[in-house]
């Protein structure tokens, strides 16, 4: 906390109207009138990502309309690499400006998701320094994921960190069909060779010529078999 901040918008009054501010869980504290759509206030101790409301005369600003305010030192900046392996088993290191020094850092866990479901955890975990911290990646599909660091201290305690949307897995590469020709009348059970399918059951789809395969069936992280719509020429694009 203590950071002075302005929060721009409208309807703050055309005088002093005395506003209030409150940032995340906090308790409404003063806010400084400057006009009609400017209000500075001091920041209070926070962690995380949180949202900044506005009250003036009793009427409060609403919270799926606030803006956010990401407290320093706990969130995640950024993950290097950003493009995961749908497979997993890619080492990664994530970026923050304080994840504090070694001693006393019992256990580190960090976890991949989207939104609330941030279950899926990398292995590995470990401290690297005061600013970033590495692990091995699980495997898992999907784009601008959410990422939470946790870092247990000496006694007990335990240290949270977000990072919002920071890191992707990579799009599906498809390198091969066989066969490479068949009916027009679809029906045919085309092979599908490539990477980066995923490494469970994903429920592909597969798109041959733009059109959607019968059916799409998961083999492997490289290989996805589906039965060929009807259709017709030559060299038709397939997408997975």
């Amino acid at each position: 906390g203590g950071e002075e901040v302005t929060l721009t918008g409208w309807g703050f009054g055309l005088a002093d109207t005395k506003p209030e501010v409150k940032v995340g869980s906090n308790s409404w504290g003063r806010g400084i009138w400057t006009s009609d759509s400017s209000i500075s206030t001091v920041t209070p101790a926070g962690v995380g990502r949180v949202p900044v409301l506005v009250k003036v005369g009793g009427q409060a600003s609403k919270v799926e309309e606030a803006p956010l305010y990401d407290y320093e030192g706990e969130t995640v900046t950024s993950m290097r690499p950003a493009s995961l392996p749908t497979a997993g088993g890619a080492t990664v290191t994530l970026y923050s400006r304080n994840f504090g020094q070694a001693e006393g850092r019992s256990s580190v866990k960090v976890s991949l998701g989207d939104g609330a479901q941030l279950g899926t955890s990398c292995s590995q975990a470990r401290w690297e320094s005061s600013t970033s911290i590495s692990c091995v990646s699980p495997a898992g599909v999907g784009k601008d994921l959410d990422v939470r660091v946790e870092v247990e201290e000496e006694g007990g305690g335990r240290k949270e960190f977000l990072g919002f949307a920071v890191a992707s897995y990579k799009v599906p590469v498809v390198t091969s069909v066989e066969p490479e020709k068949g009916n027009s009348a679809g029906g045919l059970l085309v092979t599908v060779l490539g990477r980066d399918f995923g490494s469970t059951d994903t429920n592909p789809v597969v798109k041959i010529g733009g059109r959607d395969c019968g059916r799409s069936l998961y083999a492997s992280d490289s290989k996805l078999v589906c039965v060929s719509p009807a259709g017709g020429g030559e060299r038709r694009s397939v997408v997975a």
